[in-house]
């Protein structure tokens, strides 16, 4: 493989159809178009993450925290999966296959929130997806 046609893919724009459902033949008729953890909307999203983290450890500093609780066990799954559909959301930069009536839907970050709002299995799918960097390489 060319290390200059690596070196000169752009993150922002090289993307990965990601599958949710196929037809007879195989080829997917339904899903997502996703960009790689190497582009800058994903860096900025883990960016954000990062930060609030960070403000919430520092707003926390010297308090005791029973992570033992179902309370601060079931508080912490809640941002894990937060944290997740963010990402999702920013890798996600299109879509084939919905329909909004009889007509093509169009892409909205937002509708894509919600999909993996309720699809956990979608939203995994298109995390994992986004990190296989072969999946990103010049054909």
């Amino acid at each position: 493989m060319d290390i200059k046609k690596v070196l000169a893919l752009d993150p922002a724009t090289n993307t990965h159809r990601v599958g949710f459902e196929f037809d007879a033949s195989g080829e997917a008729t339904l899903g997502v178009v996703i960009v790689s953890v190497d582009s800058p909307q994903y860096k900025a999203e883990e960016k954000r993450q990062r930060m609030e983290t960070a403000v919430e450890r520092a707003k926390n500093k010297g308090k005791k925290i029973d992570t033992g609780s179902a309370e601060f066990q079931e508080e912490l799954s809640e941002k894990f999966d937060h944290y997740a559909i963010r990402r999702a959301v920013a890798v996600t930069v299109d879509w084939f296959g919905f329909t909004d009536g009889k007509k093509a839907a169009e892409f909205s970050p937002e509708m894509a929130k919600q999909l993996y709002e309720r699809f956990s299995g979608w939203r995994g799918q298109v995390l994992m997806e986004s990190e296989r960097t072969g999946n990103f390489l010049p054909k």
